[in-house]
């Protein structure tokens, strides 16, 4: 793993790790470089515990001479639930900005998947262009991931930001969302999300947001009434129920209009 751990570091051009002699109780965690703790995870192998299985941990020293755990987190801790205090070998990195560390976190980690929700900080921190645009986003619009008022839907987000316009699309679709029935989980579906900014990417200027939000607002049951209605276009007609919701939205925006509608969305 030290090999390992040299490669990476020669390959990006950051400083030489040297593997140390440390104690598991010298490690910190930080969530902005680091993923919260799997608590399945971490049960199953705190009863599954066999001290071979600590391996090699990494750790960045930070100035103050803080130890920041960067692969090892669920090992260590399972370590120290079962008393386990020994001496353990760490690959240890000096003078890394916090960039860095979330870059060498992703790399360490490759091997195993991370939810997006617990991921997305750390993309951030490692300046990864698309996280860094919807955090834009986000936080022009005040919204936190993982809240009840908050914005869960980030894989949605991310694919949004990544085609012609996306930024701008997903700005305006949050931004409708939020004015028509506020800030939830429940309401900022992803889905809807990602259908309404393609909604916007298709129909651009000739799209009246009033219109829409006037609309959404008249639906029995807000978000949850559209998810009706695109499942029963979705069950008839088939494909990703984000298509189904863009002919929802058409149909919904183009009711009881007789100038100005929007042209059918052909699949």
């Amino acid at each position: 793993m030290a090999r390992d751990a040299e490669t990476i570091s020669a390959e990006l051009g950051f400083p030489t790790p040297k593997l140390e002699i440390i104690k598991l109780t010298e490690l910190n965690y930080d969530l902005r470089v680091q993923r919260p703790e799997d608590p399945h995870k971490l049960g199953k192998m705190i009863a599954e515990w066999e001290p071979a299985g600590i391996g090699v941990l990494s750790a960045s020293r930070r100035a103050g001479g803080e130890l920041i755990c960067l692969d090892g987190q669920h090992r260590a801790k399972a370590g120290l639930a079962n008393a386990w205090n020994e001496e353990t070998f760490c690959n240890v990195w000096s003078g890394l900005t916090l960039k860095q560390e979330a870059i060498l976190f992703r790399l360490l980690n490759n091997t195993t998947k991370v939810g997006i929700a617990a991921a997305f900080p750390v993309m951030v921190n490692a300046g990864d262009a698309n996280a860094v645009a919807v955090d834009a986003v986000l936080r022009n619009h005040k919204l936190t991931i993982n809240t009840p008022d908050g914005f869960n839907a980030i894989g949605a987000a991310l694919r949004i930001v990544d085609s012609k316009k996306g930024v701008e699309a997903l700005n305006w679709s949050i931004d409708l969302v939020l004015t028509t029935w506020g800030a939830s989980k429940k309401n900022l579906d992803g889905r809807l999300i990602e259908a309404l900014a393609i909604m916007h990417q298709h129909y651009g200027p000739i799209l009246d947001t009033d219109n829409l939000r006037t609309k959404m607002t008249g639906v029995a049951g807000g978000v949850h009434g559209l998810l009706g209605k695109a499942r029963t276009i979705r069950d008839l007609k088939g494909g990703r129920i984000q298509i189904a919701m863009i002919e929802a939205l058409v149909a919904l925006y183009n009711s009881g209009k007789r100038r100005n509608l929007l042209p059918e969305w052909v699949r």
